[in-house]
């Protein structure tokens, strides 16, 4: 399949001509208004410049970070602010005239600067300053919080009120005011009270808990809102058995502990995990960074550094939630790679207990899709060349596969049971969002970015990775009903549910929308139920093609976190 993106989508890949840093209103229209119940506020995270000087960033992932603040307000008054948080990062590639991070950059000549980082994390893991001595662009997810902060800034910000920490796949992470998007110092004692205030917001898992060790993280942790039970999990790529910790932070009471320490075949490369009720599900995929972890130290960026192996299958862990145990190892029948997991859930037994664990995840049969998702592929026009888009294979596209794993299966990893799974999604899914209040249930609908190709959809138009979103009911083989428009680019659609809503599917879903012609933007307002348009707030700007949002709802029953 051939991906081509319109020149004019060259505003998804640019900074927007300007930042609001105080609150505006934008206007509402549509044939409906905006339903009264809805309120609360939605942010989104995302590269946005990816011209720093001289410097080109090639990789999607590294452009520069822009957060954006959507508050519906009562009486259907929407207001917008947005703010960049990586002045740091740009600094620092102005100075060093170069930039290595998921992606290389042209021109690259950080490799020494890369190793030197990577030798001392390597070589020192336990050294609590190793993840902060080069500071990383934090642009993937965004999450409200109330305690997921290092140990001194909790009490200074205050235990009950809502911070913004934004997170990435390194184990460092950024805190960000929620109301200003302004970065607030974290408290980080690895950090001096000169640096610059993006410096000073960054802190890694250790300044929570100095057992959380670990170079690599998730940028998507998993949470229990009935028990305030948050999880995430930090890689130790060192070693012919790289360790990977699973954390656990109490958001009522803000104790932490390691609940589980795996050691792994590899160094995979985990984007986010699985949580049931009983279990959190980890996923080791057989893409990892070579040499044993130490492809990190010579390769011209993250992306070099990893290793796929069609061999090896991908295995999964059942970690018990109380004792921390390992239960049951698996193995799939055949490799996957993937990005996202969509929900898990227990099946109980007779007796109550789990006698199995039912895991979705948008999984593709490799991982072609990470290389190619280059600025200068995805949008040619950017940098001024007229070639064609990207080509992505059908076996680089996800889709949504379940897994039955039986609990108990094997707790031995060296010959753990084999699982099959059953595809429930047609191809291209990604970025996938649920009911969030029904997560660790038996979901049906699930709310995804779809790639959209012009010989599936007869339109006659060009493929490309933002040309719809889509509600996907698994339970009818992955039948959907789309939104797209012409010259219409949508993001993630997250779902919002209706407070006291009795129906999954009852409620909204929002999604910000780029109009490729007037080369703005809109906060698109879906009927969850139908996938109707009921309004749109338009943006004055375009914001640019971003990754991952949360809505913080005016009732903690409409929360949707990533």
């Amino acid at each position: 399949m051939t991906t081509t993106t319109p020149t004019t989508t060259r505003s998804g890949f640019q900074a927007p001509a300007r930042e609001f840093h105080d609150p505006i209103v934008i206007p509402v229209t549509g044939s409906k208004p905006l339903p009264a119940w809805l309120g609360g506020v939605l942010y989104r995270m995302g590269p946005s410049k990816f011209d720093v000087g001289k410097v080109k960033i090639r990789h999607w992932f590294d452009g520069m970070t822009l957060v954006h603040r959507f508050e519906i307000k009562q009486g259907g008054v929407v207001e917008y602010r947005s703010r960049g948080v990586s002045k740091d990062i740009e600094a620092e590639i102005t100075k060093n005239q170069s930039y290595s991070g998921f992606g290389p950059a042209d021109p690259c000549k950080s490799v020494f600067l890369r190793a030197a980082s990577a030798f001392k994390q390597v070589a020192f893991p336990s050294a609590p300053t190793s993840a902060l001595d080069r500071p990383v662009n934090i642009n993937v997810t965004v999450t409200p919080t109330h305690r997921v902060v290092p140990i001194g800034a909790a009490p200074k910000h205050g235990a009950d009120e809502w911070h913004l920490i934004g997170k990435t796949d390194y184990g460092q992470l950024q805190l960000l005011d929620a109301e200003t998007l302004e970065p607030v110092p974290s408290g980080s004692t690895h950090v001096g009270y000169d640096d610059p205030a993006e410096v000073r917001s960054r802190f890694n898992y250790r300044d929570i808990n100095a057992e959380f060790i670990g170079q690599l993280s998730a940028a998507h942790h998993q949470s229990d809102p009935a028990t305030g039970d948050h999880y995430n999990v930090t890689v130790d790529p060192a070693g012919q058995a790289p360790t990977l910790r699973v954390m656990h932070i109490n958001e009522h009471t803000g104790a932490s502990r390691v609940l589980a320490t795996v050691s792994l075949r590899c160094a995979a490369y985990i984007h986010s995990f699985a949580l049931t009720k009983s279990y959190v599900v980890l996923i080791e995929q057989p893409y990892y960074l070579g040499w044993y972890g130490a492809k990190a130290l010579l390769a011209a960026s993250y992306v070099d550094a990893l290793e796929w192996n069609p061999a090896m299958p991908t295995r999964m862990y059942l970690v018990d939630r109380v004792t921390g145990s390992v239960v049951t190892t698996v193995d799939s029948d055949t490799p996957f790679f993937y990005f996202h997991t969509v929900n898990a859930w227990d099946i109980a037994g007779a007796d109550g207990k789990p006698t199995a664990v039912v895991l979705d995840v948008c999984a593709a049969d490799m991982p072609g899709a990470v290389r190619k998702l280059a600025v200068d592929s995805m949008c040619p026009a950017l940098r001024g060349s007229t070639g064609g888009g990207m080509t992505i294979a059908d076996n680089e596209l996800a889709a949504i596969r379940r897994y039955t794993i039986p609990v108990s299966a094997s707790v031995d990893s060296g010959s753990p049971a084999v699982v099959t799974y059953k595809q429930v999604s047609k191809p291209g899914a990604e970025l996938p969002r649920i009911h969030a209040g029904r997560a660790m249930t038996p979901t049906r609908y699930v709310y995804a970015m779809l790639t959209s190709r012009s010989s599936q959809d007869g339109d006659g138009g060009q493929d490309t990775l933002f040309g719809a979103i889509a509600k996907i009911d698994t339970a009818d083989g992955g039948s959907e009903r789309k939104w797209s428009a012409p010259n219409a680019y949508p993001g993630e659609p997250v779902f919002v549910p209706r407070p006291n809503g009795t129906n999954e599917d009852d409620g909204v879903v929002l999604s910000v929308v780029l109009d490729a012609v007037t080369e703005t933007s809109f906060l698109l307002v879906l009927d969850a139920s139908d996938f109707t348009e009921i309004s749109r707030a338009q943006v004055p700007v375009a914001v640019p093609f971003g990754f991952h949002g949360s809505f913080l709802g005016a009732q903690a029953s409409m929360h949707s976190f990533t």
